[in-house]
């Protein structure tokens, strides 16, 4: 698994440093889906997605029924909420002026 997730993680003009940082959000990402799929049957959906996209200075506001997912696709989903997060922080840094 971890061999996995250091292959995809791309190096596409990154610095050491960037790539450092993007290597440990998605195995801390991978690690706590895993710890909590083998601990529970189920995940609800709300708590996955904050622990998945949980970065300081990340406001997350959700709201909807509760709804609980079978524990074989908390990993899945915790990955693909972290892309799309970190993915969203990228871009939005991107186009925010320096001074």
């Amino acid at each position: 698994m971890v061999f996995i997730v250091v292959l995809q993680t791309g190096v596409d003009d990154r610095s050491v440093l960037e790539y450092r940082d993007a290597l440990i959000g998605r195995l801390d990402t991978t690690f706590r889906a895993l710890e909590f799929a083998a601990t529970n049957d189920t995940a609800n959906f709300q708590t996955l997605l904050r622990q998945a996209v949980s970065e300081p200075g990340v406001g997350v506001y959700l709201d909807g029924p509760d709804v609980q997912l079978p524990s074989s696709k908390v990993l899945a989903i915790s990955m693909i909420f972290h892309e799309l997060m970190t993915n969203a922080l990228k871009y939005v840094h991107s186009l925010t002026p320096t001074s």
